[in-house]
């Protein structure tokens, strides 16, 4: 905020000296992030989704962190603790956090909050108030409970409207549309960013690529980032944990069966993202760097179909990638041929596939989707194939069933088998194609003064954290 001083000067002077300073501060003030596909929403349900995860680390805050990987803390806990043998966690809410002006994060609210994710975690515990403690017991060793509690989409959250939550971080949301969102900070700070502003990223054509209050580029496609931002950031080269895989989302075992064995990987990629350059070859969902990953192209084997499928409605490819048209034509025409099938590709903005994605059934058969590890878990990447409102217009019980079993196992050597066990079950079910692993560089401002190289830094900006 600028604020005028009664002084004895020209006051022309002074209106262009404050013009000037007002101008720089709002520029410095501002972390400007270009995005595909902004949600409509920004509710901790949706924290699987990438822009959505982006949004909640400004908003929320976890009931329990692990930065480095190993240990614990809380920035929401007075302080916390548990068992030797992981069946009690003690958990002390700090409550002088609020919400918003109108909404405290009261004892009475954090016990209600614990109440409904617990039961999610595990339904068989008791919860108990000891002064302003809670006490959580389990009937058995429970060691992933903490992780459970790191999970975003576990955060406190209080509802403000149909379209929003507030949390408890710095920022809240000001305003949403399918253009912008807007995040301002409870609380202004000196010397760091304190308004966000996220805008929907329309393409090579789109002007904000020359717009210097952008700060991240970071969520659109590597070959768009503009030429002057190699020039005036710094660059990180970063295998990231996100796999792209084209999700099949298709009723028909047999015509899964043979859209995953007959769409070569190779020509898929090149055709959908013609620009991109850098592949990692992943034979599963998982990336390398999570437990159970696997290198190298995925097994394919086609064969053509001596027949059409009865139904004849066609199988429809979403494209939300712009620039792409020509080389997804020839793929669609090979494939119909050697297949006896009949794809047919439809495109669609990427604010038109967050309205979509969710609701069943689906217009789309064929999504290729980017989905990545908020943790360094293979949990983050199999829940969208184990849950109701996953992926797919349907359920594989099996998968459920693995997915579950994951869950309530604390021993690491079995949750690794399991994990291994569900992501071959994805591949069998050809409820996924692995298309590759990204590898880019990732470009920060030079002005900032805390920049810290780590994985959760590089793949999801706390902005708050951030000093210029």
């Amino acid at each position: 905020m600028c604020t005028l001083y009664s002084h004895k000067i020209n006051r022309s002077l002074l209106a262009l000296f404050l013009f000037f300073v007002c101008l720089g501060y709002s520029h410095a003030n501002q972390w400007g992030v270009m995005a595909t596909g902004l949600p409509d929403q920004v509710t901790t349900k949706q924290a699987r989704g990438n822009v959505s995860y982006y949004i909640l680390k400004q908003t929320h805050e976890p009931i329990l962190r692990r930065d480095d990987g190993q240990n614990y803390t809380s920035r929401i806990l007075s302080g916390w603790s548990r068992s030797v043998d992981y069946t009690r966690y003690t958990l002390c809410p700090d409550t002088s956090l609020r919400f918003s002006s109108n909404i405290p994060f009261s004892i009475e609210v954090f016990r209600r909050h614990l109440d409904v994710i617990t039961k999610q975690f595990d339904p068989i515990f008791s919860l108990k108030q000891e002064d302003k403690c809670f006490i959580i017991k389990f009937e058995k060793t429970r060691k992933s409970y903490a992780d459970f509690l790191t999970l975003y989409e576990n955060a406190p959250t209080q509802k403000e409207s149909d379209k929003v939550e507030s949390g408890l971080g710095p920022f809240f949301v000001k305003t949403i549309s399918a253009e912008k969102i807007a995040l301002s900070r409870k609380k202004p700070l000196r010397n760091a960013y304190n308004e966000i502003v996220l805008y929907e990223y329309h393409g090579t054509s789109d002007p904000n690529l020359a717009n210097r209050n952008i700060k991240d580029f970071n969520l659109i496609p590597d070959f768009d980032v503009p030429k002057w931002v190699p020039l005036e950031y710094v660059g990180f080269r970063n295998v990231e944990l996100k796999s792209v895989a084209l999700i099949i989302n298709h009723p028909d075992p047999d015509i899964r069966k043979t859209i995953y064995n007959c769409a070569d990987v190779q020509t898929l990629r090149k055709a959908y993202f013609p620009q991109k350059s850098g592949y990692y070859n992943i034979q599963n969902i998982l990336p390398i760097g999570i437990a159970e990953a696997k290198a190298g192209l995925p097994a394919q084997t086609c064969q053509k179909r001596s027949t059409p499928p009865s139904v004849k409605t066609p199988i429809v490819l979403a494209n939300w990638m712009h620039g792409n048209s020509e080389g997804l034509n020839k793929f669609t025409r090979q494939f119909n041929l050697k297949t006896n099938l009949r794809l047919k590709v439809v495109d669609f903005s990427p604010h038109e596939l967050v309205k979509v994605f969710n609701k069943k059934p689906r217009p789309y058969n064929l999504l290729v989707l980017v989905f990545d590890a908020v943790r360094a878990d293979p949990n983050a990447f199999f829940d969208s194939f184990a849950k109701s409102d996953g992926f797919h217009d349907f359920e594989i019980p099996v998968i459920k069933k693995l997915y579950t079993e994951l869950n309530r196992e604390d021993n690491d050597g079995k949750r690794k088998v399991i994990a291994a066990r569900i992501a071959n079950e994805i591949l069998d079910q050809s409820l996924a194609l692995p298309l590759y692993q990204s590898l880019r560089t990732l470009y920060y401002p030079k002005e900032i003064k805390n920049l810290t190289v780590g994985t959760g830094f590089l793949e999801y900006p706390e902005v708050g954290d951030l000093k210029w």
